[in-house]
């Protein structure tokens, strides 16, 4: 589990942290299962599977059929707007926002300011996320942009929790549109680049591998790359600096560019180097041992 909840600590071996799939609550039904779930009933009171094993499998396999007839008939239940990020995106009716109004007005008044409510908003998002309850992270972090639609942290909050589920494309989105309010937020951009690491390391582990996947793969490298130079040019904080450059080494190592990820592993330490893990620097080590420190 991610010790740090803003995702600052990647994942310790050289490949993508994969973050298991969240199921969603029970789906509704329409007719169709219905009428499946009545023919399976019939079908259990024919006497013409009684006697013979070869007529038992036949049963078996036709309620197995049945059974998987009514699982894929149900339908997928759409997300209400509180779990999807900025309430969906659209002009929302007040009405649909007056719980998590009235909520944030509670908070206010118990922690003191609108800036502590915020902050212990994310902090609840953050604690769901981590347990695995992304439809309840995202609405605290909903709670959290209508109180402070600029801060960048609910935009991560966003995007992680969508990158959790699989949507990968949905997150870069969610990143982009806070550049839109601030294009010079330097870990913005290295969270990014993160994102188009993880789908070029996506490309590289598919079972069947050939060219096209593995331009694919190239192209999205390519992206990080120019988004790390970016958000390295833009951040000025050192804890900031030193996070960056360790993202990049690992995507520089993943891409097997073992002497260019141990410049960035030095760059990451001159800064501090606090998010560097020992379990990275010892799979580097065994590709390519510490050429020296950087000169840069």
């Amino acid at each position: 589990m991610l010790k740090n909840p803003h995702l600052r600590r990647p994942s310790t071996s050289l490949r993508m942290v994969s973050l298991s799939n969240h199921c969603s609550r029970a789906p509704l039904c329409d007719d169709l299962p219905v009428r499946l779930e009545r023919s399976l009933g019939r079908v259990l009171h024919l006497r013409v599977f009684q006697h013979t094993a070869l007529n038992l499998i036949w049963f078996i396999l036709l309620v197995l059929a049945l059974l998987s007839a009514v699982s894929c008939a149900r339908k997928v239940r759409e997300a209400p707007l509180n779990e999807q990020p900025m309430y969906g995106g659209l002009v929302v009716p007040p009405e649909d926002l007056a719980a998590d109004s009235k909520s944030n007005q509670a908070s206010i008044r118990e922690t003191g300011s609108k800036e502590a409510a915020v902050k212990k908003a994310i902090q609840e998002g953050w604690a769901s996320f981590q347990r695995g309850y992304f439809e309840l992270a995202m609405h605290r972090f909903n709670q959290a942009w209508l109180l402070d639609p600029k801060n960048p942290e609910v935009f991560n909050g966003f995007a992680l929790v969508l990158a959790a589920q699989k949507k990968i494309d949905d997150a870069i989105g969610i990143y982009q549109k806070y550049l839109e309010i601030n294009p010079d937020h330097g870990l913005t951009l290295c969270r990014v680049a993160r994102q188009y690491q993880n789908k070029a390391v996506a490309k590289l582990t598919e079972t069947f591998q050939n060219d096209e996947k593995e331009n694919e793969a190239k192209e999205y490298f390519e992206k990080a790359f120019l988004l790390y130079e970016k958000a390295v040019g833009k951040a000025t904080l050192d804890e900031d600096l030193s996070f960056i450059y360790y993202q990049w080494a690992i995507a520089l190592a993943i891409n097997k560019d073992f002497k260019a990820a141990w410049e960035k592993v030095h760059l990451s330490k001159k800064h501090g180097g606090g998010f560097i893990e020992k379990e990275f620097i010892q799979a580097l080590s065994k590709d390519m041992p510490d050429p020296g420190e950087s000169k840069e």
